[in-house]
């Protein structure tokens, strides 16, 4: 219901073949939040959830806290940060999840308002 472009990268990322990451979906409708687990269990995927607060969003197209939307490279990881609360605790979150790889943050505040934010803004780089 609050995500206005349906695009996947702003939902779901994939780890590997059965593990996904997720938004933290509490602040949806209980139905929706029933619906996408169920969608995840039937396909037989696993799934971390990661901080997600619409609330802080001035806008229907704002993805400030979608830290989901992260860019990865190699073995590094640009993770989003919006100077909110929920910053500290995605570095946390991403730093076990993806130990190893170097973790680097970058202010995305202004980005997210015009409705994406790192792998949003650079899909179609080519290699």
């Amino acid at each position: 219901e609050s995500d206005c472009t349906g695009h996947a990268d702003g939902m779901v990322r994939f780890l590997d073949k059965d593990t996904v990451l997720i938004n933290d979906w509490s602040g949806e409708p209980i139905e929706f939040q029933n619906s996408f687990e169920m969608s995840l269990h039937n396909a037989g995927l696993d799934y971390i959830e990661v901080p997600y607060n619409l609330d802080q969003n001035k806008s229907n197209i704002d993805a400030t806290g979608a830290y989901i939307n992260f860019l990865q490279m190699e073995n590094v990881i640009i993770l989003p940060v919006f100077g909110t609360a929920d910053d500290e605790k995605a570095v946390k979150i991403f730093e076990e999840i993806f130990s190893g790889q170097t973790i680097t943050t970058i202010p995305c505040k202004e980005i997210s308002k015009l409705g994406g934010v790192l792998h949003c803004i650079s899909w179609n780089i080519k290699k």
